[in-house]
């Protein structure tokens, strides 16, 4: 069957392998796929390898349900931080033992933005914004993307977009490290996204749609800034991307939308004077204008004063040796008492919707188990 299959892909087009070897962790499939689109739009003017990639993907997403390649095997979503099982625990105690042993098995477009900006900042290429793009192009199609929009091709075009430009912002020339596990309590492990920088301070990128006081004060006592800042011993530096609104699958914001001249064709976001712009600019999103670089879309927000507002950033000192402890001791005990619990704990009903609605809300609510039937993947939490 290997040999079939690897004398088969001699036969491909040269743009069909291409695509086949772009994908890494899907050849197989991939190749199956765009074997399939280049016998289908044989006599489309498809030039370009993004036409293949595009018309490849569109495939998938339709055929996800009903085709099953036998090369085909479904990925786990990426790994949770341990911080997030401890914000799940204190928002509801039932809710943080469900998120102990189960995880969805598809990720949230935000979940995709923050591994695509993770894949830019790390990966050892120079054009690391277009592989943050092509990695959440990936994940899309493996293991999927968990959304309620009809369009979730064009929801991953505009994420992929998205992760391109900010990761191309925050990111200098050398690829990030990641901090990696920490260890914490008695042979636990503390999964977290942070990186260390050259100096051997913490960094942390976060992509909200919106920014207000409370929401600092909020981020700057959380586990995932102040449990890792404590169980690292290091200071942290935080860079937040400010989106906007998030509606019909795209945030609005000026990190994927701005204003075209009608005649210069001058890429826009704020006058800088008092009034708004003329009706004759053309609103534009960045994913459908391939002629503007990445780096002309950076430039013109700085010009325009809207990449200072859109990227905070945040330095937040070591707090003394006594709050770490605190907080290292707090944090062992916390997951100590999630891994030893064995009953379910009761209901809480103001907390289902509010601040964020729980992911776990309609099993609970229905008083059914926890299943695949939900869109959940079981954990290996217990032994």
């Amino acid at each position: 069957m290997a040999q079939q299959q690897c004398q088969e892909r001699e036969h491909l087009p040269d743009l069909g392998k291409a695509l086949a070897d772009n994908f890494v962790g899907g050849r197989s499939l991939l190749y199956f796929v765009t074997r399939t689109v280049l016998h289908k739009y044989r006599k489309s003017a498809i030039v370009d390898l993004r036409g293949v990639k595009t018309l490849a993907f569109r495939l998938l997403l339709r055929d996800s349900c009903s085709f099953r390649h036998p090369a085909a095997r479904l990925k786990m979503p990426p790994e949770r931080p341990t911080y997030e099982l401890l914000e799940h625990f204190e928002h509801c105690h039932r809710e943080g033992i469900y998120a102990r042993d189960w995880q969805k098995s598809k990720i949230t477009p935000a979940q995709m933005l923050a591994e695509g900006i993770k894949e830019g900042l790390t990966v050892d290429s120079p054009n690391y914004g277009q592989m943050a793009g092509e990695h959440c192009f990936e994940l899309a199609v493996n293991p999927g993307l968990d959304s309620k929009e009809y369009d979730l091709h064009s929801e991953t075009i505009h994420i992929c977009s998205l992760s391109d430009v900010i990761s191309s912002a925050i990111r200098k020339k050398e690829p990030w490290k990641p901090l990696g596990a920490i260890e914490v309590g008695e042979g636990g492990r503390w999964e977290n996204d942070a990186y260390l920088d050259d100096t051997g301070c913490l960094r942390r990128v976060l992509c909200v749609s919106s920014w207000s006081d409370e929401r600092h004060y909020g981020l700057c006592r959380s586990w995932g800034t102040l449990g890792t800042m404590c169980l690292a011993g290091r200071p942290m530096k935080i860079a937040v991307a400010v989106l906007g609104q998030h509606k019909d699958g795209r945030y609005h914001g000026p990190w994927s939308k701005g204003l075209l001249h009608p005649a210069n064709k001058k890429l826009r976001f704020r006058k800088k004077t008092e009034g708004k712009f003329k009706d004759t600019y053309i609103p534009v999103w960045r994913e459908d204008r391939a002629e503007i670089s990445t780096n002309e879309w950076l430039d013109s927000m700085l010009t325009d004063g809207v990449l200072q507002d859109s990227l905070i950033l945040i330095d937040i000192p070591l707090p003394s040796h006594e709050v770490q402890k605190e907080i290292r001791d707090l944090a062992a005990r916390k997951l100590k008492t999630i891994y030893a619990t064995r009953d379910l704990p009761e209901k809480q009903y103001s907390t289902c919707f509010w601040p964020v609605p729980c992911i776990f809300k309609n099993p609970c609510h229905s008083d059914q188990a926890v299943s695949g039937r939900f869109g959940f993947v079981r954990l290996d939490s217990i032994g």
